[in-house]
């Protein structure tokens, strides 16, 4: 971030009494997929990590503030015991999403940050729409920004140059063209049972989500149609070749020999659907109780915006399919069914995608199933107020 931009963004906070963090230390808690995200290494060859290392170093600089990060390995017992003692030895949180944010999000353990005096989610280096879709009746508990954004877990087609011919499908998915049907007459989808979750997502499908007056699910009607749609995805390869597989962006970045897609549409006429793969993504979060929420939210906003120059650059930069890359994040999407995980909805449409005579029945089932947990959930939230 240039001084200018700097000086609007301490300009906006001016007003909202932007507390005085000299020589604060933000102490963030880690799982090891968030590790890289915040420690950084400013020796590392990867120069995500360089970059972090100098988003750091300009973060403590500006503000006066010092970063230390602790790693475990056991994400939820260690925020967890912390919480319960009431020490707070952590100010801020950094995990996968599903794995390890959102048994804490469901006890009602974390910060409401959608009106936060410094947090302002309509800045262009929040990724609002995931953190709208992951909220809990209004309120949003989880971060994806520039710091680390959900999106960047987005799943990808993704191709070998070595068997599919770049230009020929890149200009196919640029188009609009690239379908199920498209993408199966040049070469086969190599995929496992976890992939038709996302394929799901790429048809149009989702499950469940929140507004502030409850819960809001997909249809039997719609959540049969998308199931269908997965279906024309065969059980048997019927090409010499697996030319396609699924990754997440982060696992394909820098990776030359592969090329990325978006996930492809059941019809040329839909629009692209995207997934994020929770369990894998990192996003941010603030236990509820802090003492020092206020640093804290202060603090996630000038490392979100410090982050647009020394992170996201880094991260997207090696994708030699720039144009394609976007697509894949605009796309992005999830809902909390992702997030919570509860009834395993991707075993029931990878099942229904070969027999769908139980369909309407384990449909039901789920949703009942969701229903008891966010009145649970909205309980925990009201009784933490």
């Amino acid at each position: 971030m240039d001084s200018a931009a700097l000086a609007l963004v301490v300009a906006e906070t001016a007003a909202k009494e932007v507390p005085d963090v000299t020589d604060f230390v933000l102490n963030i808690l880690c799982d090891t997929n968030a590790e890289p995200f915040f420690a950084g290494d400013d020796t590392s060859a990867d120069e995500l990590y360089r970059g972090v290392a100098m988003r750091n170093a300009h973060l403590e600089s500006d503000t006066g503030a010092y970063i230390s990060v602790s790693t475990t390995a056991d994400f939820y017992t260690a925020a967890k015991n912390d919480i319960l003692s009431g020490s707070y030895l952590y100010d801020l949180y950094a995990a996968s999403a599903s794995d390890s944010l959102a048994r804490l999000m469901a006890d009602g353990s974390l910060l409401d940050v959608s009106n936060s005096d410094y947090i302002d989610t309509d800045a262009g280096y929040y990724d609002k729409k995931t953190m709208k879709s992951l909220s809990l009746y209004g309120g949003m508990y989880l971060i994806s920004s520039s710091a680390a954004d959900a999106r960047w877990w987005s799943t990808a087609t993704v191709y070998d140059t070595a068997f599919v011919n770049r230009d020929e499908v890149v200009l196919l998915a640029l188009d609009g063209g690239f379908t199920v049907g498209e993408m199966l007459a040049c070469g086969d989808l190599l995929y496992a049972r976890d992939d038709v979750y996302p394929l799901f997502f790429g048809m149009g499908g989702y499950f469940a989500r929140t507004a502030a007056d409850g819960c809001k699910f997909i249809s039997l009607s719609d959540f049969g149609d998308a199931v269908d749609k997965v279906s024309q995805i065969p059980e048997n390869n019927l090409a010499e070749t697996d030319a396609f597989a699924l990754h997440t962006l982060y696992e394909v970045r820098g990776n030359e020999r592969y090329g990325i897609l978006p996930l492809p549409k059941a019809d040329e006429y839909d629009e692209y659907g995207g997934y994020i793969d929770l369990e894998k993504a990192v996003m941010l979060a603030i236990p509820k109780g802090s003492p020092v929420k206020d640093k804290t939210e202060y603090l996630v906003d000038v490392m979100a915006s410090f982050s647009d120059e020394y992170v996201r650059p880094y991260f997207e930069a090696p994708f030699a399919d720039r144009e394609m890359y976007d697509i894949i994040t605009d796309a992005a999407n999830t809902d909390l069914s992702v997030l919570l995980g509860y009834g395993d909805l991707g075993s029931l449409v990878a099942d229904c995608m070969r027999d769908g005579t139980r369909l309407t029945l384990e449909y039901y089932n789920r949703k009942a199933l969701y229903e008891k947990a966010f009145d649970i959930i909205a309980k925990r939230l009201c009784l933490e107020e």
